[in-house]
Formats: C-alpha cells, sequence, structure tokens
C-alpha cells in the first residue's frame, strides 16, 4: 500500500489539529491535508498523537532500515542483550501494519 511521502506537518492545537503534506516548495503554509484530530474538551494528549502520525512516514523508513542491519545480525548470529531474533520480528510487524 502507498501513502503520502514524507515530510508531513502538524497545524493546530488541542482540539483542531490538521496533519499535512508539506507542500514541495518548502513553504510553511498548509499543503494537502492528511488527517484531522478534533477532540472535545480538553484532551492534553492530542497534540503528542499528532507528532506521533506526522512522524510515520519517516518511522516507516527507519524500520526498513533497521530490518536490514537486524536481520544481518541474526543470519551472523551476533548475541544482543534483546535476541535480535525478537527485534526483527517486533520491526517486521510494525512494518507490516504500516503497509496492509
Amino acid at each position: 500500500m502507498k501513502h503520502t511521502p514524507a515530510p508531513w506537518r502538524v497545524f493546530g492545537e488541542k482540539s483542531n489539529i490538521v496533519i499535512t503534506a508539506a507542500f514541495l516548495n518548502g513553504s510553511d503554509s498548509y499543503g494537502m491535508p492528511i488527517a484531522y484530530m478534533q477532540t472535545e474538551g480538553n484532551c492534553k494528549d492530542s497534540p503528542g498523537n499528532a507528532q506521533l502520525i506526522s512522524a510515520a512516514p519517516e518511522l516507516l523508513a527507519a524500520c526498513k532500515l533497521a530490518v536490514r542491519y537486524v536481520a544481518k545480525m541474526v543470519a551472523d548470529e551476533v548475541n544482543t542483550a534483546l535476541p535480535a531474533e525478537i527485534a526483527l520480528k517486533r520491526i517486521e510487524q510494525a512494518i507490516k501494519k504500516a503497509e496492509e
């Protein structure tokens, strides 16, 4: 599944937040809307949730890079504090969830 490429930006605060794809020309104005977050009352987690959503494309790219690195660790049987097989499985699951 394809998604709108990074960077994504957050506009607004608390109860009325818009997550947009940035314009290619680097403008600070709104780009194409990705998501709208509207909450009632004072939801203190909304700004943090919006930042996490806006980081999704970069997080997916980082996971794809990490899976290659960790897969090599598994193949080379490198010992780590967290077994590399477990880390690899978690990264692969996150990528699968993002791309389904």
